[in-house]
């Protein structure tokens, strides 16, 4: 005779080596474990990226790197970085870029930013997250975006 945990009597199959006859609850299986990250290469471009002081997302171009390839290796359309980066198809990325992977948006904690040597309203745009357009509307700007070394460029 077999018992069990409580005391009842559980019949036992003749010949068979102390089986119950009587069904036991069956165990719950174990869940699954989540599969691993694969080391897909745009996972790795992904965990590259860096937030501004608004929050927005952003990674440092590589040389060799395209609006294209940017744009693929993010999981975004072309014509996205474009627009969030106030680029056009034929402006060239240079390794080291900001390249922003959503809209650019809030207050640049400064309220100027004095030009120097090389840099164009497009690179301030980009380092101070300011949308172009709101730069060249904030500094009365026409048909000429062009700076001068020295010159103040209104953020805010």
């Amino acid at each position: 005779q077999q018992y069990d945990k409580g005391g009842k009597n559980i019949p036992v199959v003749p010949g068979a080596a102390s089986s119950p006859v009587a069904e036991q609850p069956a165990k719950p299986a174990k869940p699954a474990s989540p599969a691993k990250p694969s080391s897909h290469h745009n996972e790795k471009i992904k965990s590259d990226v860096n937030l501004n002081k608004n929050e927005v997302p952003f990674i440092y171009a590589k040389p060799g790197d395209s609006w294209f390839s940017v744009a693929v290796a993010n999981d975004m359309r072309l014509w996205q970085i474009l627009k969030y980066n106030d680029a056009e198809n034929n402006d060239l990325l240079n390794g080291g870029d900001i390249v922003y992977l959503k809209p650019k948006r809030g207050q640049p904690a400064e309220q100027f930013h004095i030009v120097a040597e090389g840099e164009s309203l497009r690179m301030i745009s980009q380092f101070h997250g300011v949308k172009l357009s709101r730069l060249i509307k904030l500094n009365k700007m026409g048909d000429s975006i062009s700076v001068q070394p020295g010159q103040k460029i209104k953020l805010k």
